[in-house]
């Protein structure tokens, strides 16, 4: 998969220089921002949304994602990246959209047990002895959002083959388009409110429209998106030749999946345990448990921040792989580790001096409210290692060290994190406790990221020769 590292290195004046680095990085961070959290986006709308129609709706939201969630990470195609970087790299440009073929097919085939799971949230919620008509919500929530799966498979791998190729307006503005319609059509439908409202008279059908907005948006996005990038303008030309069965080989798929059932297993281990934690918060009522899941949809907005700038920096280092250029990789290693951390103390300390502002994004009750703002500082250290230790993680998945990504989670999760979290709530009964054993855990995840990266970077050709060769 990788080219010979020694061979063929670019010329020094053909690289960036380091300033360069830094706005190429900070030029792709947006249009990579909306492309990869557009499904994050939207679901952080309707959160919000369904927020201000009550608080046991978004409590039964939140039993929902904790059940979904445990699946969801199956279908994820981090590594495609990895496989159609390093080709485009090497100027093989049939074979980026060969990779993006077997991804979309891996994805559609792990998606039929996931969608499965889905359809039984509800039954899965009652045995766990949940609120009958708080896991009704749930089911009926979750199995809606099924009917999206399939749009949204093709827009991740999609938006992932052109993000490889360094061409990103696609996935910014169809993730742009996605965002302002479920905003527009979810004020409207779910509360009766925005624009809409003046046009057609009072619409707000309150919770049950939701996800069938979410559903509908995800479709017009993923027309807009092929129907003028592909049809219409062609931008897939160059690397997609069309549908080849027989470069889609079981050799090459499995090449693929033994990088891929690793990566998704660590992101599954991840979930498990925030599902186990967040079922530990439920422990400590409805409220604590919504407060819980809104404050998971500002992790994941910070984590789609950093990731932004993540995926740069990995497109930038797989692209100068495939060319053999192994101090250009290390420079994109280097900056974009730099330019991570300033943003993750950033958005602790931006978060940490305006909770209340948050909070009320995501419900006007006063008691929400108030507890909200009272659980923001050990939120902020959650945020701080969680979102750290996630991108040390990207970057070891980029090298193709996904084993290494599995073990280091099982470990920081179920020996570290899950009892923290177990113990202090016993002692202490609270939601700040919940988040120190949550942080806890992370930050021994990210101290055993740090550990398998930092000490190669004393030899460059050492560094890249172990783990990509």
């Amino acid at each position: 998969m990788a080219t010979s590292l020694k061979n063929s290195l670019l010329p020094h004046d053909e690289r960036r220089t380091p300033r360069q680095e830094v706005f190429d990085l900070c030029k792709q961070a947006v249009p990579n921002f909306l492309t990869s959290m557009s499904y994050v986006l939207v679901t952080t709308v309707d959160t919000a949304l369904i927020g201000h129609t009550g608080v046991d709706n978004l409590a039964a939201t939140a039993q929902s994602d904790f059940w979904t969630g445990c699946s969801t990470p199956f279908m994820s195609n981090s590594v495609l990246s990895t496989f159609a970087g390093q080709a485009k790299g090497v100027k093989n440009h049939k074979m980026v959209g060969v990779w993006t073929q077997i991804s979309i097919l891996n994805t559609v085939l792990v998606a039929i047990p996931v969608a499965m799971c889905w359809l039984m949230t509800e039954r899965v919620l009652l045995m766990l002895g949940r609120d009958p008509s708080i896991a009704e919500k749930a089911g009926y929530f979750s199995g809606v959002l099924v009917l999206a799966f399939p749009p949204r498979i093709l827009f991740r791998n999609l938006s992932s083959f052109f993000t490889s190729q360094k061409i990103l307006y696609p996935g910014k503005n169809s993730a742009v388009l996605a965002l302002t319609l479920n905003t527009i059509f979810g004020l409207y439908f779910v509360l009766g409110l925005g624009p809409l409202s003046y046009l057609f008279g009072n619409g707000g059908l309150g919770f049950e429209a939701c996800p069938w907005v979410t559903v509908c948006v995800e479709w017009t996005q993923i027309t807009f998106f092929i129907g003028v990038y592909m049809y219409i303008l062609g931008l897939h030309k160059e690397c997609w030749h069309g549908i080849d069965f027989s470069e889609i080989t079981f050799d090459r798929w499995w090449e693929y999946f033994k990088l891929y059932f690793p990566a998704a297993l660590a992101l599954c281990s991840d979930f498990w345990r925030m599902a186990m934690v967040g079922a530990m918060a439920a422990w400590l009522g409805d409220e604590q448990v919504a407060i819980f899941n809104a404050n998971y949809r500002v992790l994941w907005l910070t984590l789609g921040l950093v990731g932004a700038f993540n995926t740069g920096m990995t497109t930038n280092m797989n692209l100068a792989l495939g060319h053999g250029d192994v101090q250009a990789a290390q420079q994109s290693v280097r900056i974009g580790f730099s330019i991570v951390a300033a943003l993750i103390l950033f958005a602790a300390v931006g978060f940490n001096m305006v909770p209340h502002f948050f909070a009320s994004i995501f419900s006007s009750d006063e008691h929400y409210i108030k507890m909200s703002v009272h659980v923001a500082p050990a939120f902020s250290l959650v945020l701080i290692s969680m979102v750290s230790a996630v991108a040390l993680e990207r970057v070891i998945v980029s090298f193709g060290k996904t084993k290494q990504i599995f073990y280091m989670g099982v470990c920081a999760s179920w020996l570290v994190q899950v009892p923290a979290v177990y113990f202090i709530i016993l002692y202490t009964n609270s939601l700040n406790g919940l988040y120190y054993g949550v942080a806890l855990g992370y930050a021994t995840l990210a101290a055993l990221s740090k550990e398998r990266i930092i000490p190669n970077f004393m030899n460059v050709f050492d560094f890249f020769e172990n783990h990509i060769c």
